[in-house]
């Protein structure tokens, strides 16, 4: 990944208007994500800034932040969708917070796609593209097992 610094981000949306209307910071790096948000005037500004885990929704919104883009929203979906609507301090978004530390033990492009095949039945999903290689047999359960544990149910 290559860092873009804020005030490249300010000078094409000073150059380019409502051509430039946002992006998606894959950093982690939530004080990156607010400090372009910041410098654009966010969302108010007309400028959507997405950080990249559905654990910072709340902290990205209050910023200035436009929502949120991640990929393990594939697998958790519904427990983001119900810890948005329960609040930040809730045990919903808890358990948001829970299922992003499980995705972030593996791979994410492969534990996705594992999580993909395992919901429709189609083993296709985990062919990777190189250099991306799917999980091994010891990571399938792993995350099978912290998947089991995240929504309760024994192993």
């Amino acid at each position: 990944m290559t860092p873009i610094p804020v005030d490249v981000v300010v000078r094409l949306k000073q150059a380019f208007g409502p051509v430039v209307a946002g992006l998606k910071d894959s950093s982690g790096d939530m004080s990156q994500a607010l400090a372009f948000a910041d410098a654009t005037g966010g969302v108010e500004g007309g400028f959507d800034v997405y950080p990249s885990s559905e654990a910072l929704l709340f902290e990205g919104l209050a910023g200035g932040c436009a929502g949120l883009i991640s990929g393990s929203t594939n697998a958790f979906g519904a427990l983001a969708q119900a810890g948005r609507a329960a609040g930040p301090d809730s045990a919903a978004f808890a358990k948001v917070k829970a299922a992003r530390v499980v995705a972030s033990k593996y791979p994410l492009m492969a534990a996705m796609k594992q999580v993909e095949a395992w919901r429709s039945g189609d083993a296709t999903w985990t062919r990777m593209a190189p250099p991306l290689v799917p999980l091994s047999d010891a990571q399938k359960a792993e995350l099978e097992a912290d998947i089991a544990q995240l929504h309760g149910i024994a192993p």
